[in-house]
């Protein structure tokens, strides 16, 4: 995510045991885990730099009211700056990331990333976030196809499908049974690297609008459990 971004600077995740100063302050096995970590490389480097964790996160929880930009879905949320897909990616190090957002009480995870080939190592990251009381949202893919995407069709899930300005499933947007719910995922306008805005397409675009909402839910209800939450979305 690019840190600095006038819309999102204010509304960063902080560990507020942690100093950027090479030591691991509360002793939490991360160094230097300010606004989250970089599971890829084992480091505090969360800049992003395609644009797009920066986009995702725009639409999650950019700051409201601030006459700048755009406005996030949930406008007093905290985002944690989770990163592990830069040069290659692998399912071990997102659940890794789940498994760190789950012991430092985070309620929501958004998940904007997929692949064909299920992993019993990340299943196993989402069972243990689930039964922790985390919501587990994850984008359905932009193959046009009624294939499973994993981490979205894994179980405790909710699955996100795109949706185009006229509210039907987008030309891209992966369907079936296996989805739970769509969300706006064409022509989004949110923030981009460099401080600017930008539009963007996919069902990445979606998953953060059903994560923001989830997040709204909490910050009004935050008792209610996350399937109960989850229940409130799919059914309402």
């Amino acid at each position: 995510m690019y840190l600095t971004h006038q819309d999102l600077i204010g509304n960063l995740w902080v560990n507020q045991e942690e100093q950027f100063n090479g030591i691991d302050d509360d002793n939490n096995g991360f160094i230097d885990d300010i606004h989250g970590y970089n599971f890829e490389f084992n480091n505090n480097n969360l800049q992003d730099t395609n644009s797009h964790g920066t986009q995702v996160g725009g639409i999650a929880a950019a700051v409201t009211n601030n006459r700048v930009g755009v406005a996030g879905t949930c406008w007093n949320c905290k985002v944690m700056v989770l990163k592990f897909i830069e040069v290659d990616g692998y399912f071990e190090d997102a659940a890794r990331a789940i498994q760190y957002a789950t012991d430092n009480d985070v309620r929501i995870t958004s998940n904007s990333y997929g692949s064909s080939e299920f992993s019993n190592v990340l299943q196993d990251a989402i069972n243990y976030a689930h039964n922790s009381g985390l919501i587990i949202v994850a984008a359905a893919g932009n193959a046009n196809t009624d294939e499973p995407t994993y981490p979205a069709a894994m179980q405790n899930v909710v699955a996100v499908a795109a949706t185009n300005e006229t509210n039907h499933k987008t030309t891209f947007s992966n369907y079936g049974n296996w989805v739970d719910i769509s969300a706006p995922g064409y022509n989004i306008l949110s923030t981009r690297v460099g401080g600017g805005y930008g539009e963007s397409d996919g069902t990445s675009m979606a998953t953060p609008f059903v994560s923001g909402l989830a997040a709204l839910i909490l910050s009004q209800e935050p008792y209610l459990t996350n399937e109960d939450v989850e229940k409130i979305i799919k059914f309402s």
